[in-house]
């Protein structure tokens, strides 16, 4: 199951080429501001971090009388940090960063397009850059809409339908119109 990635790996290192040492890089950079984004509107990580704290101090106080008396001060303190934490998770002024709803619109837009453009260039053998500069030339146009389109009440229509949608319609007209230029 793993093999291929081992092979990958193996190519990387025995057939070295900036082409695949970029594309690793890529991913991983990818991957962390992804995880930072997500951590920054759902702080699950931070907050399970503190239900994890708020049990553990629930069970500090179940244990019997004299080991409980021991902790009491010092459980009062954690009590008070974890309600702090809690309160400034809560009004929000804990998140590293925050994406106007307009900018993360654009850019759930522009995500199919980037992925699009991520396996053709992994495809082409010949890195062909005017088909990379035509599909950026599709994905702005249609990334700025999906931008400035109202937001709805239900946000998956902002962030997933018309994303998919705009770009499955758009690659399928153009190879329609390509099939019909081509005799």
């Amino acid at each position: 199951m793993l093999a291929p990635v081992f092979e990958f790996f193996d190519k990387l290192i025995e057939q070295f080429s900036w082409r695949r040492l970029l594309f690793i890089v890529a991913i991983f950079f990818i991957f962390g501001v992804c995880i930072i984004i997500y951590e920054s509107y759902t702080g699950h990580f931070r907050l399970s971090r503190l239900g994890e704290t708020i049990d553990l101090l629930h069970k500090v106080q179940s244990l019997p009388v004299p080991i409980a008396k021991n902790a009491q001060g010092e459980s009062v303190k954690i009590l008070e940090s974890v309600l702090q934490e809690l309160e400034e998770f809560s009004t929000n002024s804990a998140t590293a960063f925050d994406i106007h709803p307009t900018a993360l619109k654009g850019m759930a837009a522009f995500t199919p397009w980037l992925f699009l453009i991520a396996v053709f260039l992994m495809a082409s053998p010949t890195r062909n850059i005017q088909s990379v500069l035509g599909m950026l030339l599709l994905a702005i146009p249609f990334s700025l809409i999906g931008a400035y389109i109202p937001t709805f009440q239900y946000s998956w229509i902002n962030y997933w339908v018309y994303p998919v949608v705009h770009c499955v319609l758009l690659v399928w007209f153009v190879l329609l119109w390509n099939k019909r230029k081509k005799p």
